[in-house]
């Protein structure tokens, strides 16, 4: 009887082709083809201490392999990626194609530029890859769950919980000011500022309390009608509420705010005959308009005007021969105040 030589091969044959056969489909499913993984160009800037582009893609690649960078020339979605510096946060915006050519946008604010590129990288992985790793290397804050460009609308088996509420984050700050001051002597005077504020960053509702101390070095002023003076000085608290912020630039924020001064006027005059130094309360409820420019991380220069009512009313007079009274300053119904400075935030 004649046999074929697979009956001659016998068992042996069998299982060995069976063991060609099993390597050949694993080593297919182990390795997917190119062709499953979208190609992306990405355009990416950021500012000074954040990852580079490259460091960006290592984050997402670590999330998905169902995305890659595209070779030069090769056609690929283009990814836009900017992390920017604002006050004490780091603010990054992703666009993208979206669902029906529609563009996809997200914004993400953190107070480390490492937690903007896992919360970005995170969007931009979860866009192609609904099983994305979450996860890796830490969960990404702030972050909405952000719609699949690629994904129908209907596809709802996996509702993404929202983010917990964050605090924007505090800051301290100190700094001087050099000031032009009225409603403490006849004419407006230069004085000197020191202080000290604490409170929320961040635009809309960020209050911050302010504390100064405020000194108006004594000046001679000539009495009207004499060939004499009279010295006036100023020293005192401030204390600022700003409640909310206004931010039209990246390093530009607007604040209005109101405060009080509380402090000690002191005048003196040698007309007609040495006179000593009277000292009296003085101060004033005001509102505030602020500019504060922030020029580096961590610094800036600010100026602001102010208007207010004065607390205590006060006349002062020397008295010549025959017990006429010459009135050398009366306390103003409206006090003002020019100031600009440089203060620097801390830790």
């Amino acid at each position: 009887m004649l046999r074929s030589p697979w009956m001659r091969c016998g068992v042996s044959c069998a299982v060995g082709f069976g063991l060609f056969l099993a390597c050949w489909s694993s080593t297919l499913r182990a390795e997917p083809a190119k062709a499953d993984e979208q190609p992306l160009r990405i355009q990416y800037a950021a500012h000074q201490g954040c990852p580079d582009a490259l460091g960006f893609f290592f984050h997402v690649r670590a999330r998905t392999r169902r995305v890659r960078l595209a070779e030069e020339g090769e056609l690929a979605i283009l990814v836009s990626v900017r992390i920017e510096r604002e006050l004490t946060e780091s603010v990054g915006v992703l666009e993208m194609p979206g669902a029906e050519s529609r563009p996809f946008e997200r914004h993400v604010r953190a107070s480390s530029c490492e937690e903007v590129v896992l919360a970005l990288s995170l969007v931009l992985a979860l866009a192609y890859d609904p099983d994305a790793v979450q996860t890796f290397p830490a969960a990404a804050p702030d972050v909405a769950c952000p719609a699949t460009p690629q994904a129908p609308a209907a596809q709802t088996d996996k509702p993404c919980p929202p983010p917990p509420a964050q605090n924007p984050p505090s800051r301290a700050a100190f700094g001087v000011h050099g000031l032009l001051v009225s409603g403490v002597s006849p004419n407006m005077r230069p004085g000197v500022s020191a202080f000290f504020e604490f409170g929320r960053a961040g635009r809309g509702f960020a209050p911050t309390l302010g504390a100064a101390f405020v000194w108006v070095p004594a000046s001679d002023t000539s009495i009207e009608g004499t060939n004499n003076v009279a010295r006036f000085g100023y020293f005192g608290g401030r204390g600022t509420l700003c409640p909310v912020s206004w931010s039209p630039a990246e390093r530009l924020e607007l604040a209005p705010c109101v405060g009080a001064d509380f402090g000690r006027l002191s005048a003196s005059t040698d007309y007609p005959e040495p006179d000593g130094e009277r000292a009296v309360f003085w101060g004033k409820g005001f509102l505030q308009a602020r500019i504060r420019w922030n020029f580096w991380d961590g610094f800036f220069g600010e100026t602001f005007g102010s208007g207010g009512v004065p607390f205590y009313y006060d006349r002062f007079a020397v008295t010549r021969s025959g017990n006429q009274e010459t009135q050398v300053f009366a306390v103003p119904d409206v006090a003002a105040d020019l100031g600009i400075g440089v203060g620097a935030y801390f830790p």
